[in-house]
Order: C-alpha cells, then structure tokens, then sequence
C-alpha cells in the first residue's frame, strides 16, 4: 500500500461530499445557466480527477445550452446526475489503479479508519481550504502517477 493512500483517500471524499452537494441541487432540477457555469469553473477549481471529467462538462455544457435557448428538458438535469454519479465511482478506481487497493485501509461499514483519520488531522489539522486540499491530493495522484505510469 502507498503510504499516501489514506490521505488520498480522505481528501477524495471530501471532494465527493462537495460534490455531493451540487447533485442535489442538480436532482432538485432548481439550477439555472449562471450557476452551471460556476460549477464548470469550480470543477477545474475544485476537482481533482480531470481526465474524468469529460462526459460531466459534456452534459453540463448540453444543459446550460438548452437553459440558454429557454428550452430544456428534465432529462438534461438527470444526465448531469448521472454523470456525476460516474465521476464519483471512477475516482475511487483510478484512486486504486494509482496508489493500490484501500481495502487495508477501510473500515467494515466502507469508512476511512480512524487511525488513519488521526494522523490525517495529526499533520494537516483542519486548516486546509478547499483549494490547499485539492492541491495536495494533485501532488499524491501526480506522484503516483510519475512513479506508476498510469495517467
């Protein structure tokens, strides 16, 4: 197992819980063009796994589109959920391809151990923003991916 699995781990759910928190807005269909368009920056912002991100700019892009031209159907809404939903699944499997299995590092119930989570909070506290997370798991994933070859 690399030694940065954990961390990587934790900060890719934190990134999912962002995340998280666009789809339901996406699922509540309540989203209009503007703030599609922020979500599009915060993506390369905020998002680490940019090789993935692909199809989710795609739909979002179709949908603001449509908002755009005033005509648009809640199946857009639902394909950028879908989208979504893939992202989050592909970032735990490139996570895998990239720095090894986590099952070592998990918990029965699917949970990042708590020793792990203690030596997380141990070096980095709860100050890191947004941004100073994304770039960390950046340096993990880049590092990993320098020493792996997979991209």
């Amino acid at each position: 197992m690399n030694s940065m699995l954990p961390t990587a781990m934790i900060l890719t759910l934190r990134q999912r819980r962002r995340l998280g928190q666009f789809e339901d807005a996406v699922q509540s269909c309540s989203l209009d063009a503007e703030r599609l368009l922020e979500f599009i920056e915060w993506m390369g912002l905020g998002l680490s796994f940019h090789r993935l991100q692909g199809p989710l700019r795609a739909a979002v892009k179709v949908l603001i589109k449509d908002l755009e031209e005033g005509e648009y159907e809640h199946a857009l809404y639902r394909e950028v959920g879908y989208q979504i939903d893939n992202y989050k699944r592909a970032c735990w499997t490139e996570l895998e391809e990239r720095l090894g299995s986590a099952e070592a590092c998990l918990d029965e119930a699917g949970n990042v151990l708590e020793k792990y989570q203690f030596a997380f909070r141990e070096n980095y506290g709860e100050s890191l923003d947004e941004l100073a997370q994304k770039q960390l798991l950046d340096a993990i994933l880049d590092s990993a991916t320098s020493s792996t070859g997979v991209h």
